[in-house]
């Protein structure tokens, strides 16, 4: 077996790990004679409620099987797995992230390759959407939806002024002056001018293998572009921003409710539960393309695997494992109890399912119009790194509050991010 040294920081939770990989990955059997299969995942209580309900129904269905379900919040759930993982105790069936393809299985042969499991059927999905899923050739991990970044209004905002929702940048900085003070047409993140840097150059600011893909004038222009949005108030300051954010912990923006903010940027994943919020809040939101350089021009939108499932190379239970994951993504009684808990699915059997259900409706049908229809550039297994994305992150906080130039900010970007690439590949051993 070919050796990983994991990331750093996994050091320090190492030794607990030899006591549980001592056990083994999973018993063959429980004490009643039925196979166990182990099954872990993150999330809300929605999302736990669905997938404990198709586990209920899958053992029903396959009453030899036991399903031992692992389950918590996003919070500490990165230290676990690379626990795990390291020391081979991880589950046999596992939602992972998308950067951890790259972490955990760097040539392919970190996870099981899926397209050679008997009994586990891909063919509802796309070859686009099998791709993000493989590393080096191998598929080790299936994607369960497709999220993109999006562009959503706040409609009775606009309404109520009597201004028409712009389609472009220089439409939004035409329409500041008709926000009262203390209001914006629009509220962007650190996404949002990544967004801009891609429509400019057409390529996403890391390449699938981690190479820096933007020059340094690239980055200067955007910085300056940020200056400009927030100057001429366009956009509230980072200040505002994370002071509301403070304010409401957990939850939405007053002002994005109040209609004080017209727009948000989000993730596709997000926005239903956007829309509800608004609902509550007697107002309507809709769902746009993002704004474009020019009238008609390619929106050069995020796009990128979301919610993945991946089976364990250890597991001494392949055929359960494999019959549980079929299960959950294709056939009719799992897909009803997932449900949309993680967004609509990219496996097209597993949309026709729903659709017939009712469940894909309204908000949830136009979110999946706009992720299958949007010009979208992947936003590359790196680059979900936050190791990575932290000198990037952290440039947008320093320039926007005035500690560092577009120049300064513009370095800081092309060498941090290059140095934590460097960095987190120097972990891995071949």
């Amino acid at each position: 077996m070919k050796l990983r040294k994991i990331v750093t920081f996994v050091g320090v939770v190492l030794l607990g790990s030899t006591v549980l990989a001592a056990c083994g990955n999973n018993s063959d059997s429980s004490a009643d004679g039925k196979t166990t299969v182990r099954i872990s995942w993150w999330g809300a209580d929605d999302r736990h409620e669905a997938t404990l309900a198709a586990i209920k129904a899958f053992e029903k269905e396959n009453p030899d099987i036991k399903v031992k379900a692992e389950y918590s919040g996003w919070d500490g759930i990165e230290q676990k797995m690379a626990t795990q993982i390291t020391g081979q105790t991880e589950a046999d069936v596992m939602q992972v992230n998308y950067d951890w393809l790259a972490q955990y299985s760097p040539d392919g042969e970190g996870f099981s390759d899926l397209s050679k499991l008997e009994g586990l059927d891909l063919s509802g999905y796309d070859d686009s959407i099998l791709e993000s899923g493989k590393v080096n050739g191998f598929q080790v991990a299936v994607p369960f939806s497709e999220n993109a970044r999006a562009w959503v209004v706040n409609k009775t905002g606009f309404d109520e002024r009597g201004i028409e929702i712009p389609t472009t940048w220089d439409g939004y900085l035409e329409i500041a002056d008709e926000f009262e003070d203390g209001s914006f047409p629009a509220r962007i993140d650190t996404y949002a001018l990544l967004v801009y840097m891609q429509q400019k150059t057409g390529k996403s600011i890391l390449s699938e293998d981690g190479a820096f893909q933007y020059d340094k004038e690239t980055l200067i222009d955007a910085f300056d572009w940020l200056q400009k949005m927030t100057d001429d108030k366009v956009i509230p300051t980072i200040q505002e921003t994370k002071e509301q954010a403070d304010a409401n912990p957990g939850a939405p923006s007053k002002k994005w409710l109040d209609g004080e903010y017209g727009t948000l940027s989000t993730w596709s994943s997000q926005v239903s539960g956007e829309f509800k919020n608004l609902e509550e809040a007697g107002k309507e939101l809709i769902l746009t393309g993002f704004p474009t350089l020019t009238d008609g021009g390619e929106q050069a939108v995020m796009t990128k695997p979301s919610m993945l499932f991946s089976i364990s190379k250890h597991t001494k239970n392949k055929e359960a494992a494999t019959k549980l994951l079929n299960f959950l993504l294709n056939e009719p009684e799992g897909v009803k109890a997932m449900g949309l808990v993680r967004g609509v699915p990219s496996n097209q059997k597993a949309f026709d399912i729903l659709d017939q259900d009712g469940q894909i409706t309204g908000i949830d049908k136009d979110v999946n119009d706009y992720v299958q229809n949007v010009k979208g550039i992947n936003f590359g297994k790196y680059t979900e790194m936050s190791k990575v994305m932290q000198p990037y992150n952290d440039a947008f906080d320093e320039f926007s509050y005035g500690k560092i130039t577009a120049k300064e900010a513009a370095q800081n970007v092309i060498d941090g991010m290059t140095s934590a690439v460097e960095q987190v590949k120097s972990t891995i051993e071949k």
